[in-house]
């Protein structure tokens, strides 16, 4: 997206071009209101039909040898795609450095960040899937997209060795961004759902074994969508996906996995119809929370209320405090404090890095020495062997690729 005057190009996340004159403003249109990219088109923008959307992606990085995805081929937008990728492909930093930062970061009281400078990382993206892998304990990170380019590469953080590893399983989902992700904690296996791609969105869904992708066949599903929102359920032991966007709304319905087949469920109560909003776990409560998201194209239409799933029904919560309004935030539990912790979105002034806590009844923000840059639609999860958080990727006025984690001072709590 560009953010001084002139003549802009670039491909959205569902197949278009946008071409325009004038500063960066949130795309105040009714198309991908969950996109960062979209969201900063130039407002007098035209759209253009991009005819090599519907050519097919092959799974790799550009540049790969082993295929790459199709990507636009039109003079300027190549140029700022293949700049934006390549300048934050890959850290080559010693990962030595990381550990003593790291660990001299760890010398204070609290939770703070910390960067790793991991050997590899995957190319820079927005909306990657990501999730602690029960199974294996790594971290995996599957797809994610830069505006122009679809991914279906799998990657794994360990946490010992604060490294990321390609894997290349016998079958994969095919190239997504805006995913959910989460564990089945029935089959404590992860399952993947729809997101969106060059062929519009997807209601496709997937299960990871630890070494490969199975398509799960299921007899009901979701119309397709991107950015929902999915968490496990505790008390039904199934998982529960809310909202995200279609091809013309953002939506309010609530679906149930049983391990087998998707079901849509009634209830009395719900959050308004919403996409990129925050669901996890609360360990203190032992319920799913959503918070956030956005129901317009604008940042008029961040939303900042708390929602907890009782397992039939969602309660609206009335915290004393809350973070700002936003979406596209990342949402997950620090295993050391067990606590739920927010990070970042795109607020009323565009990306954030601000870093929250739930207590069980309210929001309460973390004040570190070091924070990530602010950004949005990055991946956050669990670090499950190192014991931390991790945060990987998003949009931070350009393609990010950087990684970060959680350290834990001699108080190891966050303010309470």
């Amino acid at each position: 997206p560009p953010s001084q005057g002139g003549d802009h190009r670039f491909e959205s996340d569902t197949g278009y071009q946008f071409s325009g004159r004038g500063r960066s403003k949130p795309f105040a249109g009714a198309l991908h209101t969950c996109d960062p990219l979209a969201r900063q088109v130039p407002p007098n923008a035209t759209i253009i039909p991009n005819m090599a959307a519907t050519a097919p992606r092959k799974r790799g990085h550009p540049g790969s040898s082993r295929g790459g995805v199709n990507q636009i081929a039109i003079g300027a937008a190549v140029a700022v795609v293949v700049a934006a990728v390549l300048l934050f492909v890959t850290h080559s930093r010693p990962p030595d450095t990381a550990v003593v930062t790291c660990a001299a970061q760890a010398q204070g009281s609290g939770t703070n960040w910390c960067q790793q400078t991991p050997v590899s990382s995957p190319p820079g993206r927005i909306s990657a899937a990501m999730i602690a892998d029960p199974v294996t304990g790594e971290t995996l990170l599957f797809g994610g997209g830069t505006g122009s380019t679809f991914y279906n590469d799998t990657w794994v953080w360990d946490g010992v060795s604060r490294n990321w590893t390609e894997l290349f399983p016998a079958h994969s989902p095919p190239p997504r961004a805006a995913a959910a992700i989460a564990v089945d904690i029935a089959t404590n296996h992860v399952l993947l759902f729809g997101g969106t791609s060059t062929s519009g969105y997807l209601n496709d869904t997937w299960v990871w074994t630890g070494s490969d992708w199975t398509q799960a066949l299921a007899s009901a599903a979701p119309p397709p969508r991107g950015w929902a929102s999915m968490s496990p359920d505790p008390i039904s032991m199934h998982l529960i996906l809310f909202g995200g966007r279609d091809a013309t709304s953002n939506g309010k319905d609530t679906w149930a996995w049983n391990g087998r087949t998707w079901s849509r469920l009634v209830t009395n109560n719900s959050p308004s119809a919403r996409c990129a909003a925050s669901f996890a776990v609360d360990p203190r409560s032992n319920k799913a929370l959503l918070f956030g998201g956005t129901d317009r194209a604008d940042q008029v239409g961040d939303l900042g209320d708390t929602w907890t799933w009782d397992g039939t029904d969602w309660i609206a919560m009335s915290p004393a405090t809350s973070p700002p309004p936003r979406s596209g935030a990342g949402m997950t539990v620090d295993p050391v404090t067990q606590t739920l912790g927010l990070f970042g979105g795109w607020g009323a002034a565009g990306a954030l890095s601000d870093t929250w806590f739930w207590d069980g009844s309210s929001w309460e923000s973390l004040v570190t020495a070091v924070n990530p840059p602010s950004r949005t639609q990055a991946s956050i999860a669990q670090d499950a062997r190192g014991g931390r958080v991790i945060l990987f990727g998003g949009w931070t006025g350009q393609l990010a690729n950087d990684t970060w984690t959680t350290v834990s001072g001699s108080s190891g709590a966050p303010p309470t």
